[in-house]
């Protein structure tokens, strides 16, 4: 079993909603939308943009990253980060920067070690995880990872 991503972009008072009433938040059909998949992919995302830097880095586990590696019995299940706009805006930039190849070159240097065949799919991802970005930016909104 793999544990897995998505990402939500979503306006402050939805997030305000959802951080209030986790369990029993409904997402309205407008953000489901906005919903983009990681998959099992987003632990070697998150390597390869960590070794990328700054801002890079907080594209997948948020500011509050250091609180991942503290054990915590409902972090066991699953891990929500939030990114306010103004970082969304400095990530997305950032992406817009990096190639497929010096994506794929990240992944390699930070010990992701893919097969010929799997660039495919990491670079479909690594779309993916763009294109959230570039609508976040866009409208100004916030950027919600889940894992679990």
């Amino acid at each position: 079993m793999s544990i897995e991503a998505s990402i939500t972009v979503m306006p402050p008072q939805e997030l305000r909603k959802w951080k209030k009433d986790p369990k029993n938040y409904v997402f309205p059909k407008r953000i489901k939308q906005f919903e983009f998949e990681l998959y099992h992919f987003w632990g070697d995302f998150d390597d390869a943009l960590v070794h990328l830097g700054e801002p890079l880095q907080f594209a997948i586990m948020g500011m509050n990253r250091a609180e991942w590696d503290e054990p915590d019995e409902e972090m066991d299940t699953v891990w929500d980060a939030d990114i306010p706009p103004a970082m969304v805006k400095k990530i997305d930039r950032a992406l817009s920067k990096i190639s497929d190849e010096a994506f794929l070159t990240a992944l390699n240097q930070s010990g992701t070690k893919l097969r010929k065949r799997q660039h495919r799919d990491y670079l479909d991802v690594f779309s993916t995880l763009k294109a959230a970005y570039r609508l976040a930016a866009k409208r100004n909104l916030y950027v919600c990872v889940l894992i679990c």
